[in-house]
């Protein structure tokens, strides 16, 4: 039963959490704003305006070229405004 109740807090309160950094992802910028030189691709640095964006950077850039192209950051932003 403990088991149970604190599985579900720990759901309730990651839920917020993620609502909390979808959030802030509607407030941050575009891709084309945070594309700072206008390459086509978001670096780490050029994510910093983006929280949740940043902080999973290694995670959204699927490929592993170091970079964020415009369909990693789709993909990214499908998930967070979903949450």
């Amino acid at each position: 039963m403990n088991k149970i109740i604190m599985f579900t807090v720990l759901l309730m309160v990651n839920g917020v959490v993620l609502a909390g950094e979808a959030s802030l992802q509607t407030e941050s910028k575009s891709f084309g704003e945070m594309d700072a030189n206008n390459d086509g691709v978001l670096t780490k640095e050029e994510t910093a305006s983006n929280f949740a964006l940043a902080k999973r950077f290694a995670s959204v850039d699927a490929d592993g070229s170091g970079t964020i192209d415009l369909s990693e950051y789709q993909f990214f932003s499908a998930l967070t405004e979903a949450d």
